[in-house]
């Protein structure tokens, strides 16, 4: 992260995922804030656990062993599936809200917060659009399309 935002590139962090009752304590996510910060990153966003089919069994049956107190809390969040209930979400996003303050980590286009209240976007993704990615670093290719690359006798192909 120091050698992106040494050449000059903003790099944010996905802090991910947080879990319920074993990572989303203060102290913990301060720490992580604090360090995160100062790496260089200029924006944070905190996303808590996604149980999709398959990690779900795995997770489920790792914390009934490992922590079964809060295998009643985990049925009670993720009882609508696999994305944790709203009203964690809302927590979570008061808890970080004055960490990302604190560390500078509260920023992106337009002054938003960076936090899991996505508003219109899926909960945690930002909507950053490209307007804030220095020129040349993204494609010139639009998306969908391949550029083809000449083919010299000893050169390396690329993909793009």
């Amino acid at each position: 992260m120091r050698a992106i935002t040494d050449a000059g590139l903003s790099c944010g962090v996905f802090l991910a995922p947080v879990l319920p009752g074993l990572t989303d304590r203060l102290a913990d996510l301060d720490a992580a804030l604090r360090a995160v910060a100062a790496a260089g990153a200029s924006g944070v966003t905190v996303v808590p656990l996604h149980l999709r089919p398959g990690a779900r069994e795995w997770f489920s049956a790792w914390l009934a062993r490992e922590h079964p107190q809060l295998v009643p809390r985990y049925q009670q969040l993720y009882r609508r599936g696999a994305v944790v209930a709203p009203e964690y979400r809302s927590w979570l996003a008061q808890r970080v809200a004055p960490l990302l303050a604190r560390y500078g980590l509260d920023r992106q286009a337009g002054g938003a917060a960076r936090g899991v209240d996505g508003g219109s976007a899926p909960a945690g993704i930002p909507e950053d659009g490209d307007r804030d990615f220095p020129a040349g670093s993204l494609p010139s290719t639009p998306p969908g399309q391949v550029r083809r690359a000449a083919v010299v006798e000893g050169e390396q192909l690329t993909l793009l």
